[in-house]
């Protein structure tokens, strides 16, 4: 389930971050420090965020694993099941328009594709129906479309699938950071983080938190999360991350 797939399309919210390029945005969330300070601290984010985002999203989710998920679930409508796996096709191959809103001039046995936002409008509250709202959500973020994709999000945290329900925490808390809520995005990096422990994306999520704590002007929080994760593993990539932003933050971890 953590292979990445090889396409661009087959990127999903469970890795997905906000870059940071609006320095200014960033100025408003740490009030309190002088104009030098956070003239770096928005140079490290952007830089730092681009580095280990690369560009947006972290391909983990595959969409076989999730249609494996569904075909098993006894919540999952039959149909809504065969209608997702269609309009999948779209979304891999990264045609969001067609993922999203279906596609009328392609028939399949007799059917014409529906998108995402179909399926989970006629099956919402199946499994299915929030698996479909959950690669809408993520659709909608390609697009740039964060005020839309939250609700989606929103109805997919419910799910039953670990997979499915971390990747919506993680995409709720894009779309609160890209709308400068970072006290409430860094919430959700939380919870997304101890979701997907299993995955191995507890340190990621929590790295992202910190940042939004620190955004919010929330520095002890962001200083105990980085501290935890300058400690847990050396070897790791955001050890290293945090144990700078420590020492940009004036606190130094031996």
């Amino acid at each position: 389930m953590a292979n990445s797939m090889k396409t661009k399309a087959g990127e999903t919210a469970l890795g997905l971050r906000a870059e940071t390029s609006d320095t200014d945005s960033d100025a408003a969330g740490i009030a309190s420090a002088d104009t030098s300070t956070i003239r770096l601290a928005n140079q490290f984010i952007t830089s730092k965020i681009k580095l280990i985002a690369a560009g947006a999203v972290v391909v983990v989710l595959g969409a076989a694993a999730v249609m494996y998920y569904l075909s098993s679930s006894k919540e999952s409508a039959t149909q809504a099941s065969l209608e997702l796996s269609r309009a999948m096709g779209y979304y891999e191959a990264g045609d969001w328009a067609k993922a999203l809103e279906g596609d009328p001039s392609k028939q399949v046995r007799g059917e014409s594709v529906v998108g995402l936002k179909t399926i989970f409008n006629e099956y919402g509250r199946s499994e299915a129906g929030k698996t479909a709202a959950f690669y809408a959500g993520t659709a909608l973020v390609q697009q740039q479309k964060y005020d839309e994709a939250q609700e989606y999000f929103e109805h997919a945290s419910s799910s039953n699938a670990l997979v499915v329900e971390t990747g919506s925490k993680a995409g709720l808390a894009l779309c609160k950071e890209k709308s400068g809520d970072y006290s409430s995005a860094a919430a959700l990096y939380y919870d997304a983080a101890n979701l997907g422990k299993s995955a191995g994306l507890e340190e990621r999520y929590k790295f992202y938190s910190a940042l939004n704590y620190e955004k919010s002007n929330m520095k002890d929080k962001a200083i105990s999360i980085y501290s935890d994760l300058s400690m847990q593993n050396s070897a790791s990539e955001f050890a290293g991350e945090a144990k700078n932003s420590l020492a940009r933050l004036g606190t130094i971890i031996e």
